[in-house]
């Protein structure tokens, strides 16, 4: 399958404000030969622009121009050079001044003016009706042979026809006044315009040589003449070859035969160009009854958003050739070119592009064998698939020698032409190319120095351009840089020096250079020698202060980093630094060689010095929590405490606070962390933890009397208070309580350094509960009890009566107080097990057992 450049569609469908049918029969298109081309400006000359306008779009198409063999040999009007013959495109028009078309973009293609150039309208319908036969203008030998539009939506109402509008056949007129003879037969290929002995070429992509326009030889895909005598025309040719002409073979031993039959046209090469179907070759006459081959076929150009076919026809065939009545007829026309892009086709249609027949020969019952035409080939059909058609490309049949009386009935050698191509839809070729502008060539570089290894030499060329040189000037003017092992990009934007000390004292330039304008350069770019820089710098120090000073050779410039985020470009500089530390110092040094580096390392200021101390006492009673403070001197970027024996054993934190937990003596550490080395302060025995004694007794009681026995360790004091401000301080006292009641004992034990105190509560009661409640007169009753009990007194007792629950490890559980007698106390909620109600009258207090069950 072929490809041609892609044009969409849309850009042609074009949206109106209102659709409105247009009505195509007869010639649609205006036609015009092109006399001269300027690339540069994107302007056409043509014979006449009346017909054309501002946003026409234009079919451009060379016709001819190919180059063919003249050898008089079987060789004659084969192809030695395609040339531009066939190429087209689509172009539109930005303005008409005068017969000078300006087009909106740059043409795709170079043409050949000499090659018949023509440009030709295609107008665009939105909605278009054909109502009778729409056809090509005949091909002229300048314009013409081409049907083209567009449609949005396209009705086929009658056929779309291009036949007979090619390249035209062999005219068969002659003016023949000599005579044959039976011992010389005409083989030629070629023969002169003023020959007789031939029939005249027909019409192909190489024209007909005007010095040898007669004879057998085709002319590329037109058809060759017959020769002397009374042979038949070769039919004409497209993609492949037409058919061959019939010879006069007289049966009469002394009549004049004619061998010299009419060769069949060449086939073209199948490269997506547009090429008239070639015209077939005219039979030899000396009675002037011999017949002109027929026309070859146009081309036709169609697109379209939709085709409702109606059984339409688009049909370019070749022309049939007429028959002879007496002489040799001529060959017939080869069948046309059809392009189609449809995106949708309704109904069926016939797409034909048929070779024509050749003539027959009417021997008009003599004793003669008179040559006929050989039949045009087929011709070629793009189109899209999928769709109702029906395709012709047969080639023409050849024609027949007739009523002859002594010969039978027969082409008497000429053949059929071959039948034509088919393939897919093709797209037509519209160039997005902008217009020349003229070149522009600027550069930033005025001076480089040869001291690198490599140098690039750079511009910025923009604009249209066909070549870039490079150019240099050794003092005898500018010549092209060589394109050797010292440069490379010697035509590209940068050029790069290989050798670049070679090239030392040398000026260059780029040029660009344009087929449409003259050439332009950039500035001169001139080349020195030179060497890098060497670097290097001394350093003075002063506290934070550092002095600095290069002593580099060949440098310009100067760049400084002092290692603290800071930077200079001075010279010689004195930088004072932050804070004390070691600091990486580099300085940069350029010249136009290049770049260097020098780099030191310094330390500035003093270490810092780390101390501490605690606050409050770094002594006591295990467990013991101590804080300590931080009082370094100097700066330092981190800190790291080391605590052996407490917790937590290290910390980070300025001013942390440690437990210690184990009674005995411990080291402290500081260590400072900063540029300089790590600094350590330690201080030993720093913290003493003593032993902190444990307090503990027992008691055993009778009646009031309590024996106390003492069980506190690591102790060697004792002081007790009992509650009811006695004192004492035996290591295991007897003491006799006052009376009944709760009674809190203290033990506080101590030795030199550390002390700690343990306090019970003791529940002290009469030993008979009976005589208690008879002596006190007060009762609880029920006894034991489960949702409530009630005080009973005899006498009553003076109220109110605050009271107070103890459980039996001597804790308040409950509390109150009873305003009359009896007066009860609610159980809900309270533990099962003995407790212990506290009375608390105005004249006694009162301790009474209690059961909750």
């Amino acid at each position: 399958m072929k490809t041609i450049i892609s044009f969409a569609l849309s850009l042609f469908f074009l949206s109106n404000l209102f659709t409105q049918t247009d009505t195509l029969s007869g010639v649609l298109n205006h036609y015009s030969p092109v006399s001269a081309i300027d690339t540069c400006t994107a302007r056409l000359t043509v014979g006449s622009a009346a017909n054309f306008q501002q946003g026409d779009t234009l079919l451009i198409a060379q016709m001819q121009g190919a180059a063919i063999s003249v050898a008089d040999n079987s060789q004659f009007g084969s192809l030695t050079e395609l040339g531009t013959a066939g190429i087209w495109e689509q172009a539109v028009i930005q303005e008409v001044q005068g017969n000078d078309l300006l087009l909106t973009q740059s043409l795709l293609h170079t043409y050949n003016i000499a090659g018949n150039v023509q440009v030709v309208s295609i107008p665009y319908y939105e909605q278009a009706l054909v109502t009778d036969s729409v056809a090509a203008q005949a091909w002229d030998g300048q314009t013409g042979g081409i049907l083209a539009f567009r449609a949005g939506t396209l009705t086929l109402n009658g056929r779309l026809t291009a036949t007979g509008k090619g390249f035209r056949g062999g005219s068969a007129a002659l003016n023949y006044d000599g005579s044959c003879t039976w011992l010389i037969n005409y083989e030629d290929y070629r023969f002169g315009a003023n020959s007789i002995r031939g029939g005249l070429k027909g019409e192909g992509i190489g024209g007909v040589p005007t010095a040898w326009p007669r004879g057998r030889g085709a002319a590329a895909n037109g058809g060759g003449g017959g020769n002397d005598h009374n042979a038949g025309g070769g039919g004409g040719a497209l993609l492949t070859a037409g058919g061959r002409g019939g010879e006069n073979d007289n049966p009469n031993f002394l009549g004049c035969k004619g061998f010299g039959e009419g060769a069949a046209g060449w086939s073209l090469p199948n490269n997506s160009r547009l090429f008239l179907g070639g015209g077939g070759g005219a039979g030899h006459g000396n009675n002037n009854v011999a017949t002109d081959g027929g026309k070859g076929g146009g081309i036709i150009l169609l697109e379209a958003g939709q085709i409702i076919s109606n059984n339409g026809v688009i049909v370019t065939n070749g022309e049939h050739a007429q028959n002879a009545g007496g002489d040799g007829a001529g060959g017939g026309g080869a069948g046309g070119m059809i392009l189609l892009n449809a995106n949708n086709i309704n109904g069926p249609i016939t797409f034909s592009a048929m070779g024509g027949n050749g003539g027959s020969a009417n021997n008009n019952n003599q004793d003669q064998c008179f040559g006929p035409g050989g039949g045009g080939s087929g011709g070629y059909i793009g189109v899209p698939e999928g769709f109702d058609t029906d395709i012709l490309l047969n080639g023409g049949a050849p024609g027949l020698s007739l009523n002859s009386s002594e010969c039978p009935e027969s082409p008497n050698g000429a053949t059929p032409g071959t039948d034509g191509l088919l393939e897919g839809p093709l797209t037509f070729p519209f160039s997005t190319i902008p217009i020349p502008q003229p070149p522009i060539v600027a550069t930033d570089q005025d001076t480089l120095t040869a001291c690198a290894e490599t140098l690039t030499l750079s511009a910025l060329p923009d604009g249209s351009f066909n070549t870039l040189i490079w150019e240099f000037d050794n003092g005898n003017g500018f010549m092209p840089v060589p394109d050797n092992a010292d440069y490379d990009g010697v035509n590209t934007p940068n050029l790069l020096l290989n050798t670049p000390a070679a090239s030392a004292g040398l000026s260059f330039r780029l040029s660009a250079i344009s087929s449409c304008f003259p050439p332009v350069y950039s500035s001169v770019i001139e080349v020195t020698s030179g060497a890098p820089p060497l670097p290097g710098f001394t350093v003075d120090l002063n506290g934070l202060t550092a002095t600095f000073s290069p002593v580099s050779m060949d440098a310009i410039s100067y760049t400084w980093n002092f290692g603290d985020g800071n930077t200079s470009s001075s010279a010689g500089v004195a930088h004072t630094y932050p804070s004390s530390g070691v600091y990486t110092v580099t300085l940069t040094v350029t010249n136009a060689c290049g770049t260097a580096t020098s780099e030191q390392t310094i330390t500035v200021g003093s270490a810092p010095v780390p101390d501490f101390g605690v606050s409050g006492s770094s002594s006591g009673c295990a467990p013991r929590s101590i804080g300590f403070v931080n009082q370094s001197t100097g700066t330092f970027d981190s800190l790291l405490w080391a605590f052996p024996g407490g917790t937590p054993a290290s910390s980070t934190q300025p001013n942390p606070t440690i437990t210690y937990e184990t009674p005995g003596t411990y080291d402290v550490s500081l260590t400072l962390f900063s540029a300089f080395a790590p600094q350590q302060a330690t201080i030993q025995d720093q913290v003493i933890i003593y032993i902190r004694p444990t307090a503990a007794f027992t008691y055993d009681t009778d009646d009031l009397t309590v024996t106390f026995t003492n069980l506190s360790t690591d102790a060697d004091f004792f002081s007790w208070n009992f509650g009811d401000g006695e004192t004492s301080t035996a290591e295991d006292p007897v003491h006799t309580f006052p009376g009944p009641g709760t009674y809190d004992v203290t033990l506080n034990a101590s030795n030199p350094n550390c002390s700690r105190a343990v306090t019970e509560t003791i529940f002290l009661q009469p030993s008979s509960t009976t005589a208690t409640d008879q002596k006190r007169q007060i009762w609880l009753s029920p006894n034991p009890a489960g949702n409530q009990t009630c005080l009973q007194a005899v006498p009553e007792l003076q109220l109110p009566l605050p009271w107070q629950c103890f459980n039996a490890t001597g804790q308040l559980v409950a509390e109150g107080t009873l305003r009359q007698i009896p007066g009860c106390i609610s159980l809900k909620g309270w533990t099962g097990g003995t407790h212990y109600i506290k009375i608390l009258s105005k004249e006694n207090v009162y301790l009474l057992q209690l059961i909750v069950q």
